[in-house]
């Protein structure tokens, strides 16, 4: 059974610096909850570093240990 999923567009600050790009979740699940669920990474696609020109499309495996903040932007 397909799950329905969403992507939502977040700023992330690392160890090794801060990220901007696209984050897959269930639908009607909180990101922060998405990010708690089971495994030690969590994809990010569309992804650069912020202030870097993002007119690639990147794809990061971020490592949840390294994550010190997320936020949900526009």
């Amino acid at each position: 059974m397909p799950i329905d999923e969403t992507s939502v567009k977040v700023r992330v600050v690392t160890l090794a610096g801060v990220l901007v790009g696209k984050m897959s979740k269930p639908k009607n699940i909180r990101t922060l909850d998405a990010l708690n669920m089971k495994g030690d990474f969590f994809a990010l696609t569309e992804a650069s570093a912020e202030g870097e020109d993002s007119s690639r499309q990147g794809f990061l495996a971020i490592n949840k240990c390294q994550v010190i903040s997320m936020e949900e932007i526009a």
